[in-house]
């Protein structure tokens, strides 16, 4: 059986992701693998937001900040305090086709 040494975790900040995090933390203490947390932003044109008026109006690094500050508070907070956690938000394309990871699971 291989060794884990680092699993990257697709998180998209909804109620689903938060147990995702918690199951991967409890994975990564019991191989002592590496945690990456990454949330991607898809870019929005502008024919998506005149056809969908719903669409927030923050703009992509906006919402990457935003983001970012959702995926820093699990990752700084006590229950981590032993762990090698990490997070990362990107604008455009998806995080697992362009790192090596010996898992890569999405919440």
């Amino acid at each position: 059986m291989s060794q884990l040494q680092r699993i990257i975790v697709g998180n998209d900040l909804t109620e689903g992701s938060d147990s995702a995090v918690k199951y991967t933390a409890v994975l990564a203490a019991r191989y002592g693998a590496a945690l990456h947390f990454v949330h991607v932003i898809e870019p929005i044109h502008t024919y998506q937001r005149l056809s969908h008026p719903s669409t927030p109006p923050d703009t992509p690094e906006e919402l990457a900040q935003q983001a970012g500050a959702k995926l820093e508070a699990p990752v700084r907070s006590p229950a981590f305090a032993s762990l090698h956690a990490e997070y990362e938000v990107r604008i455009g394309e998806t995080f697992c086709r362009t790192h090596l990871s010996s898992a890569c699971l999405a919440g």
